[in-house]
């Protein structure tokens, strides 16, 4: 699955299968830099909305956080998750969650079981990988 660097310190990813983009954010990015390149997403479940009139970033004790927006330039929507200082692979793999569920609520795929989770578990690890690129300064 292809992976693009992102200019400074955001980054995107491609998953090719989807029709989704992951974006990881470095701490430090700005609140008016994401404004600038992501919409929000509102309350009908489209985009349009600014993202620094409805989020704020993440503050001290959290280590990540997802958001779903809307990336302004190619219209594709997606997660995008700002890495605020990480301390362990926990907060990642919590975040690759939401991403997943996102996605899969996205294309109207409900069921999630034992037996029926093979496409979630392997979205849900490529984001996890991804972040963990991310996290380790390896893109």
């Amino acid at each position: 699955m292809a992976e693009k660097k992102g200019k400074g310190r955001i980054y995107e990813f491609d998953p090719q299968i989807y029709p989704t983009r992951l974006w990881v954010a470095r701490k430090g990015v700005t609140i008016d830099e994401i404004d600038k390149m992501f919409e929000a997403i509102c309350s009908d479940n489209i985009t349009g909305c600014s993202f620094k009139e409805n989020h704020t970033l993440p503050g001290i004790g959290t280590g990540a956080e997802t958001f779903v927006v809307g990336h302004k330039k190619s219209g594709f929507m997606g997660c995008l998750v700002y890495l605020n200082s990480p301390r362990e692979a926990k907060y990642l793999s919590h975040e690759a969650d939401h991403c997943a569920d996102h996605l899969f609520e996205t294309i109207g795929e409900k069921e999630r079981s034992y037996n029926h989770g093979e496409p979630y578990a392997y979205y849900q690890s490529w984001v996890f990988d991804c972040l963990y690129k991310v996290w380790r300064n390896k893109v």
